[in-house]
Parts: structure tokens; sequence; C-alpha cells
């Protein structure tokens, strides 16, 4: 419950394309951030198949309002550096690790911030 909370408050003010797992655990935060990509790619799925229907009964105004041609295909993660770690800190470390392992190309953008690139593609 203390991590639920914790992911709340650092990112109620965040889109979907930020999340900040700073203060969690290494485990409940790679669970975060696993559950996040499954939302977004799965919306962004739902969404592409919207958009491939539509193409067929819409005409080209109504497609550029309800889908937009550039899409967000980046998540920034926040993970923070490790100032409070004693040695190496894990969170960054848990991370990168579970993005490798799940194939995911992803880049340290800035100190304490992960870029990940989406595995969904679009059509």
């Amino acid at each position: 419950m203390a991590a639920e909370e914790i992911l709340r408050t650092r990112n109620s003010n965040n889109g979907s394309w930020k999340l900040d797992l700073h203060g969690l655990h290494a485990t409940e935060a790679v669970l975060a951030l696993k559950q996040h990509l499954k939302g977004i790619e799965s919306e962004l799925a739902i969404n592409s198949r919207a958009s491939v229907g539509s193409r067929h009964g819409l005409d080209n105004k109504a497609m550029k309002t309800t889908f937009p041609t550039q899409r967000q295909t980046t998540l920034h993660v926040i993970t923070g550096i490790g100032k409070h770690s004693k040695g190496e800190a894990a969170l960054p470390a848990a991370v990168k690790s579970f993005l490798t392992d799940n194939s995911y190309r992803f880049e340290d953008s800035r100190p304490g911030v992960i870029s990940v690139h989406l595995k969904f593609r679009f059509e």
C-alpha cells in the first residue's frame, strides 16, 4: 500500500508519458513500470486499430482531429541517481535490467531519467 501511495503522489501531475519511480524499492518499481508499459502499449494498440478502421469511414478532417499524425512513443522514467543509496543505486540498475530482459530500447536522457522507446509499432 505504501508503494501505491508513493506512486500515486509522485505521478499525480504527470501524464502517461512520464513515470516517477523515485522512492520505490527496486521490485516495486519494476512491477509499476511493467504495468505502466502494458497500459500504454494496450492503449496505443486500441487507438491504432480504431485509426485503421476509421480510415474507411471518416473523412480526412475527422481523422486528423481524432487521430493526430504525430504520436508519442517515448516514456520518461524517473529513477533518481541514488543519492540516498548505500553503494550503487539499485533502482536504475533494476529498471535497466527489466528493460533489457524485455527487449526495450532505452537510453539515459539525463542523470536519473531513462527514456524508454515503446515496442509497439504503428502501421
